[in-house]
């Protein structure tokens, strides 16, 4: 009997997961290698009631590594990264998790802001393909969530995140 491994074998693997443990993760991950290094400091607020999502782990790991990345980045001189998270949210009958990273650097130019998830020339220089946030968006889509980014000069910039319970349909 020939067994199919395709069929086994999903593209794009589900797992159950709890979203605070992954950042959790990151955070310490990260710390010394871009935080530090920029003078970041990190607070966290974690949704202890934060139910967990069906989801693919790596990709919610890139999401996180190119927000938080980027956030580092825009603090030249320094600054505060919060990450959030918040469960119960429902939109069109189907429930979400939150996850906002609020950093206070010195915000999105609004002539970028125009075109934020779209691939661009990146202003930061050598080595940045201004590729992230449209690689980031992409993401997100393929988790069936939504992104969202408020952005100014005085307050900085927040990117908020909607993640499913489940990704793929019903939740």
């Amino acid at each position: 009997r020939i067994v199919s491994v395709a069929a086994d074998t999903e593209a794009n693997p589900q797992e159950e997961l709890n979203a605070n443990d992954v950042i959790q993760n990151l955070s310490k991950i990260f710390f010394e290698a871009l935080f530090a290094q920029h003078q970041v400091s990190v607070q966290t607020q974690f949704d202890p009631a934060l139910p967990n999502i069906v989801t693919d782990r790596d990709k919610l790991i890139q999401i996180m590594i190119n927000l938080m990345k980027n956030a580092a980045e825009a603090m030249q001189n320094g600054g505060t990264l919060q990450i959030a998270t918040r469960g119960g949210i429902v939109r069109n009958d189907r429930e979400y998790i939150e996850i906002s990273l609020k950093d206070d650097g010195p915000g999105i130019p609004p002539e970028i802001m125009e075109n934020l998830f779209k691939p661009v020339t990146s202003s930061k220089g050598a080595g940045h393909s201004g590729l992230g946030l449209s690689i980031v968006k992409n993401t997100v889509d393929e988790l069936d969530g939504r992104i969202f980014c408020q952005s100014n000069e005085i307050s900085g910039t927040v990117f908020q995140i909607l993640l499913p319970l489940r990704a793929g349909g019903e939740s």
